[in-house]
């Protein structure tokens, strides 16, 4: 079985640019419903799934105040 890396994991070990996180935001942001998506050419991670698992996300995405950033 294949390790199951976060997104930070891969941002910290480099294999992940910046650009390609904001790629991510913006194509969740553009469909929450967002499953599959192809990050770095190696990885995909279910962009749906993984923001309702994190309650920061979850939390910002509630609040009408939050910024993008």
């Amino acid at each position: 079985m294949a390790d199951r890396l976060t997104i930070g994991d891969l941002f910290k070990s480099h294999a992940l640019a910046e650009d390609d996180i904001t790629a991510a935001v913006e194509a969740f942001m553009a469909d929450p419903k967002t499953a599959v998506f192809a990050i770095a050419g190696n990885y995909s991670v279910n962009l749906a799934s993984a923001v309702k698992a994190h309650p920061f996300a979850r939390d910002n995405l509630r609040n009408p105040e939050a910024s993008p950033g």
